[in-house]
């Protein structure tokens, strides 16, 4: 019965998977063989890339001829002079009557050809420009758009005359009021960019004119978009500003939102090239009326008041009063307080549409987000108001507090520069970083990460002034509010924020007296090694792990730290082994003397490893360990090193087999880096060696003075094994130990007659 079942199962199983016809093509779906011959191509054309280009946008369909369209900036790499002398013409004559969607490849390929600067200006000019200039005036209105959007973008690599000749006309003629507002928006951008590349008295002439107009168009659209170009004319106003302020006055006043907030965005941009005495006389009072009316009325550029109120403060500082300071001030801590309960514009009784409630409450937090991330400016802008200062602790804790997350968030990025900016204030910053460390999520959180490191600095300092119980309490809260956030992201699943935490604490030796990393920070750190599963945080915690164990404070620690090592290594769990060998990787950037000291052999012996995936690890560290084992010269870690290689020959996964091919090859430039070092050490001895390889040897200044002193024992056993065959495989290393007798013997006598010897037998 049971096999019956079972049966009826698999039947049931198969009829239910052929109700999908997988992997079955109808005759709709196969290509005819007029289909496959029209998208075949010669044999001959395929080794041909500029002739198979050339043949496709002849014969092709319109996916090839796309095809070769987008793949046009590669060609150039290729063969620069083949594609624009027979390419680029053929493109040309395809566009001529192509549809839309050739247009708009070829604008991204002649984007992605001036970016990538592959071919000279003289030459893209030439290839390019002129279609370009033909194509805007398409019929195709879409093409059109895309060609003067391109146009806009490659400006930077025309020269300048032909700017002045060719594109400038283009663009003054495109703002006139007869053309799509889309084709002057754009023409508004190319102005901009045409502004800062001309010579100034071209750009004063001829466009500076034309920008002026268009603040006074009668489209809300045109007078925003050039008002934000305004920044890139800021270089004529020291030298004729007249007319620029008074269109930014103007257009202050303006009755449309978007070109107020336009010039708001645009003052502040253009703040360093106003001369002292217009900034007294008329931009700070502009500054201060467009502030005014945008708190005061609350309209949607409140929040760009808010985002620009730092850069403003910052820059104007120097040349404000202080009653001036008081007043952006004030503004600040408004608009730092604003929320729905403290509106200026509140009606209880008054019907609100939950929709436009959403708007103004999304408004209003993205207002105080603003201004917490200009709270550091602003705290440089208050230093010397005295008792003005103290205003922006009280807005610190609220902004703390706030019940919007970016707006925590916000501060808390900017932490770190508090702390430099206000000793005073150590106290509460610390509170706010712990309170951050140990109750936020994690999206606040990761805008304090990156500057963890820093501020545990800081701190630092702060912690080792205090005295008795409070510098004892001051040490705990900060490392168990550490721990409490590692605990909380362990917990959270976001790995790359957990790893990033714990690099931010690879100074910890630097910031914590010794007692608590071991106390504290050991266990967490070995409990992270072994039981995390992400492989970026174990690394992680493996670094600052190894980090402590180098410190010089850890001495008395270092061989309990040693051995919480040594376990990965002898584990028979594959990923603790596994985790071991690179953690050797690291630890061999960090001290090599510590390496070598307590984990060489432990090292070597892992070739040995049952995993293929550990020993393939270890081949990758072989070089590195051989030339270790070199320099110094150590004879117990070569021998563990050729003794590891001689193990590999008999290695039978292929993995670890393409690995060891791969060591060779370092270790043969490993060899050959040994033996041109050893021919310096010989020149030094004495000898020149010119390019022909002939031995020059110093003049003997020992002639009259008796026969020369006998060679060292030492040093004939060593020029005696150079030369029997047996003894080729070590030659390298005997002629080291040969050098440094060499060295000794050379400081009496004179060595012309073995000297030859060793280069004409050995060297060459």
């Amino acid at each position: 019965m049971s096999n019956l079942n079972e049966s009826n199962k698999k039947k049931f199983s198969k009829d239910a998977f052929a109700l999908f016809n997988l992997d079955k093509l109808s005759k709709r779906d196969l290509k005819t063989a007029d289909q496959i011959q029209q998208h075949t191509v010669d044999g001959y054309l395929e080794s041909r890339s500029i002739d198979r280009a050339v043949h496709l946008l002849l014969n092709g369909d319109e996916m090839q001829i796309l095809n070769i369209i987008e793949n046009i900036p590669n060609l150039l790499k290729e063969d620069i002079m083949g594609c624009l002398q027979r390419v680029i013409p053929r493109l040309h004559q395809v566009l001529l009557y192509g549809c839309t969607e050739y247009h708009m490849s070829a604008c991204s390929s002649v984007q992605s050809i001036a970016q990538q600067k592959i071919i000279s200006p003289e030459q893209f000019t030439k290839a390019f420009l002129q279609n370009i200039i033909t194509s805007i005036d398409s019929k195709d209105t879409v093409a059109g758009e895309a060609w003067l959007s391109t146009l806009v973008k490659i400006i930077d690599i025309v020269p300048s005359k032909i700017l002045e000749t060719q594109v400038l006309p283009i663009f003054i003629k495109k703002t006139e009021n007869s053309r799509p507002v889309k084709v002057r928006l754009t023409s508004c951008k190319g102005l901009g960019r045409l502004a800062t590349i001309l010579p100034n008295q071209i750009a004063i002439k001829s466009v500076l004119p034309v920008i002026i107009s268009l603040c006074q168009d009668a489209s809300a659209e045109i007078r925003s978009s050039i008002c934000r170009e305004l920044p890139k004319t800021g270089k004529f106003l020291s030298s004729d500003n007249s007319n620029l302020i008074g269109c930014l006055i103007v257009l202050s006043k303006d009755e449309e939102n978007s070109v107020r907030e336009a010039t708001i965005q645009t003052v502040s941009q253009i703040l360093q090239f106003i001369p002292e005495p217009i900034l007294k006389s008329t931009i700070i009072p502009l500054i201060k009326n467009m502030f005014e009316k945008s708190i005061h009325n609350e309209d949607p550029n409140i929040t760009e008041v808010a985002r620009t109120i730092g850069l403003y403060c910052f820059n104007l500082k120097d040349y404000l009063f202080d009653g001036d300071k008081v007043w952006f001030l004030s503004r600040y801590i408004y608009l730092s307080q604003l929320s729905i309960n403290t509106r200026r514009k509140t009606d209880k009784f008054a019907f609100v549409e939950s929709t436009e409630e959403e708007i103004i409450i999304n408004r209003l937090e993205r207002c105080r987000q603003q201004c917490a991330y200009n709270f550091p400016a602003m705290v440089v802008f208050a230093s010397n108001l005295g008792q003005q200062l103290t205003l922006l602790e009280t807005v610190l804790k609220k902004f703390s507090c706030d019940p919007f997350y970016l707006v925590r968030k916000s501060i808390a990025s900017g932490i770190h520069e508090l702390i430099k900016l206000q000793s005073k204030w150590l106290p509460l910053l610390k509170d706010v970083f712990i309170k951050f460390l140990q109750r936020e999520n994690e999206m606040v959180i990761e805008g304090l990460i990156p500057n963890v490191r820093e501020i545990l600095s800081t701190l630092k300092g702060h912690c080792s002034g205090l005295f008795g119980s409070e510098k004892i309490d001051c040490w705990k809260e900060i490392t168990q509010a550490l721990l409490d956030c590692e605990q909380m992201l362990l917990k959270s699943l976001n790995w790359r924020l957990h790893c990033d935490f714990i690099y931010q604490l690879n100074n910890l030796p630097k910031q914590f007296p010794y007692e608590y990393i071991n106390q504290y920070f050991v266990p967490f750190l070995s409990e992270r090694i072994i039981n995390t599963r992400s492989v970026p945080s174990r690394m992680a915690s493996v670094k600052v792990f190894l980090i402590i164990m180098i410190d010089e404070s850890q001495i008395r620690q270092r061989e309990k730290l040693k051995n919480k090592i040594l376990e990965l290594c002898n584990s028979s769990d594959f990923y603790s082994r596994i985790t071991f060998v690179r953690a050797m990787s690291i630890l061999l950037e960090l001290s090599v003397k510590i390496f070598k000291t307590f984990f060489f052999l432990d090292l070597i012996n892992m070739t040995g490893d049952k995993v293929p995936n550990i020993r393939l690890e270890t081949c990758k560290m072989i070089p590195k360990l051989k030339a270790i084992s070199l320099d110094p010269f150590d004879r117990k870690s070569l021998a563990a090193v050729e003794y590891s290689i001689e193990k590999l020959k008999f290695e039978k996964d292929k993995d670890v087999l393409d690995q060891i091919k791969i060591m060779k090859v370092a270790l043969d430039a490993l060899e050959n880096m040994k033996i041109e070092g050893l021919k310096k050490d010989l020149l030094d001895t004495g000898m020149v060696v010119s390019p022909e390889r002939k031995v020059t040897l110093p003049k003997n200044t020992d002639r009259g003075k008796g026969p020369p002193a006998k060679l060292p024992q030492r040093l004939k056993l060593c020029l005696n094994g150079l030369f029997r065959r047996r003894m080729r495989k070590r030659r390298k290393y005997i002629i080291m130990v040969a050098v440094k007798h060499i060295r000794e013997y050379t400081k009496k006598q004179n060595f012309a007659t073995f000297c030859d010897k060793i280069v004409s037998k050995n060297l060459n």
